[in-house]
């Protein structure tokens, strides 16, 4: 006696079997993506506002429109939540920058790569290293610790304030990139790195190798060579000296070459999406 419903049972579900675990690999299935953290401190006044704003809004259109980054792959944390253009997701009080963190560390996946941008006033007391942000500021310390929180192994931090190479020691990790507008010094002006960071990210002469791709490498010594352009061209002494790390040996360097302990790893990471890049 043939049964029938089990027959056709059988049948629809030899059918289906294919399209349903095809439709779950999918679903399982996790491309790497890139994403990006902005921080930009209090201003102090209406001229660093005006500067301060004008950064990140162009740090925020240039991953947008040239690099491919989504809205929701940018997180962008600024003074004030006024602005027109709608992209400030918090104020960067101490509190939404701890969330914004945590947030980070529940999206991100092993596989991810995230980009730190971070303009700020900055002081460093002969102990420890604080950004200036509305309302209590963030140590050096506490901040490598939410970027610890992260699951992601490939995370290129550039902390582009005044004495931010205090923050190298502490965010030097193997598989990460870290870049600061000054030595471990009391390099204690008003930096230039952070203009001519967005710069080289604009700029097509930054692939210095002329393959299509901007490296991390091309991409720091562009602007640490445009920073030392600005002094030169005013006949200044220096007050900032971008460094490097990205071996993990919490050392960086200023200039990358052959010799160079640092270099190899920002050689080959490209300012691109992850998946190809």
């Amino acid at each position: 006696m043939i049964r029938w419903p089990l027959l056709v049972a059988t049948v629809v579900w030899s059918l289906l079997a294919p399209c349903l675990t095809a439709a779950a690999q999918k679903q399982t299935l996790h491309l790497p993506r890139d994403y990006a953290l902005l921080i930009t401190g209090i201003a102090g006044d209406d001229d660093h506002y005006r500067k301060f704003w004008k950064l990140t809004i162009e740090m925020y259109r240039v991953l947008r429109t040239r690099y491919g980054y989504s809205d929701e792959e940018i997180v962008c944390l600024f003074q004030d939540k006024s602005d027109e253009a709608k992209i400030v997701d918090a104020v960067s009080r101490r509190a939404q920058i701890e969330a914004a963190f945590r947030d980070l560390a529940t999206r991100l996946r092993r596989e991810d790569r995230l980009l730190i941008f971070v303009v700020a006033h900055a002081d460093y007391d002969g102990r420890r290293t604080r950004l200036h942000l509305p309302g209590p500021d963030i140590s050096a310390k506490e901040f490598a610790r939410l970027v610890n929180l992260l699951p992601c192994e490939r995370i290129i931090t550039v902390v582009t304030t005044p004495v931010s190479g205090y923050f190298l020691p502490l965010l030097s990790k193997k598989g990460r990139i870290t870049i600061t507008a000054t030595l471990r010094a009391k390099e204690i002006s008003e930096t230039v790195f952070p203009y001519s960071f967005v710069r080289a990210l604009e700029n097509p002469k930054t692939d210095t190798d002329g393959n299509g791709r901007l490296s991390v490498l091309e991409l720091f010594r562009f602007a640490r060579d445009d920073v030392m352009n600005f002094y030169r061209k005013r006949k200044l002494l220096p007050t900032e000296h971008a460094m490097l790390d990205d071996n993990g040996d919490a050392i960086g360097s200023q200039t990358i070459d052959e010799e160079s302990q640092d270099g190899q790893l920002a050689g080959r990471t490209y300012f691109e999406p992850v998946v190809g890049g």
